[in-house]
Parts: structure tokens; sequence; C-alpha cells
């Protein structure tokens, strides 16, 4: 596995205050919304994504658009 494919996270991440606001608001499915976007965002150039690919990004998470953007704004710092 090429190292920049692997990126660390606290196994408590779900204990933080955002997360439990996520995971209250949005249910478990938010949660992996998340780290869907973290994963997307991780495997671009200066971990920033493009607007064009909601769409898409939100049909492989097998999510809506409008679940998806409530997650970017809502808990990932823009």
């Amino acid at each position: 596995m090429k190292k920049d494919q692997y990126f660390p996270h606290e196994v408590n991440v779900r204990q933080t205050n955002q997360m439990i606001h996520l995971i209250e608001e949005q249910g478990m499915t938010g949660y992996g919304i998340y780290w869907g976007l973290m994963e997307y965002l991780r495997s671009q150039d200066n971990y920033t994504g493009d607007y064009r690919v909601l769409k898409p990004l939100a049909s492989q998470l097998k999510t809506t658009v409008s679940k998806l953007l409530k997650v970017l704004k809502g808990y990932l710092a823009l």
C-alpha cells in the first residue's frame, strides 16, 4: 500500500462533540458520509475537493447531494 493511501484517525473521534452532534442530527449515515468525504479529500491534491463532483460522490456514497452538503457544510471546516 502506498503511503499516500493511508491516513490515521483517532479511535475516539466518534466521542468528540462534533461527531456526537453529527450522529445525533444525521445518524450513523451522516458519520459514514463524513468519513467518505474525508477519504475523498485525502486523495486530492492539497486535500481540497471540487464541487463539480458532488453528484457523483453522493451517488458513490449512496446518499443525496443534499445530505452530503449538510455534512460538508456543518461538520467539515471549509
